[in-house]
């Protein structure tokens, strides 16, 4: 598994991550056909990978690029799936390009070390507009818990209800 993420900073200065999945970091690497001759191969999935190649060329997808731009990167994206050739790192930048979404303010490619491992606050994870490592902001996590608690008291009184009416409805029997 890639030690590497994209991280992409949101207009409101939220976090976003893109993980690609290893078997694409592969085929951009090795090229779709070796790739695939190594844990097995499926016609249908070279076709889709194909069609997502053509898909790059529609103006809808990033209206932030401009045609040179698209056509740019669909053909690297088909040329890297036939042969392969990038490295780890440039696979990641291609994936970045491709992913990233127009309205992304920053973002970089890191290590997964530089992401914090406790995931509880994650919708807190904020970054500067223009990168930097992740910090947690914190009357947004504050909220959180806050939320968290209240539905745990509420499914708690739920089950306490649900307990009441049960031994009601067993007396009535």
């Amino acid at each position: 598994m890639s030690a590497l993420r994209v991280l992409c900073t949101k207009p409101d200065g939220g976090v976003f991550i893109i993980t690609p999945f290893d078997t694409c970091l592969d085929e951009l690497r090795l090229g779709i056909v070796e790739a695939r001759a190594q844990r097995g191969f499926d016609q249908d999935e070279l076709d889709r990978a194909y069609e997502a190649g053509k898909f790059l060329r529609d103006a809808a997808w990033r209206p932030d690029f401009d045609e040179k731009r698209r056509r740019t990167l669909a053909h690297t994206w088909i040329e890297c799936l036939n042969a392969g050739g990038l490295s780890e790192r440039e696979a990641m930048e291609l994936i970045r390009d491709l992913s990233a979404p127009a309205f992304s303010l920053a973002w970089e490619i890191v290590d997964v070390s530089e992401i914090p491992g406790d995931r509880t606050h994650r919708d807190a994870w904020k970054r500067s507009h223009n990168g930097g490592p992740i910090w947690i902001d914190e009357a947004k996590a504050a909220a959180i818990d806050l939320d968290r608690a209240v539905k745990r008291e509420l499914a708690a009184a739920e089950a306490r209800r649900a307990a009441r009416v049960r031994r009601r409805l067993l007396k009535a029997h």
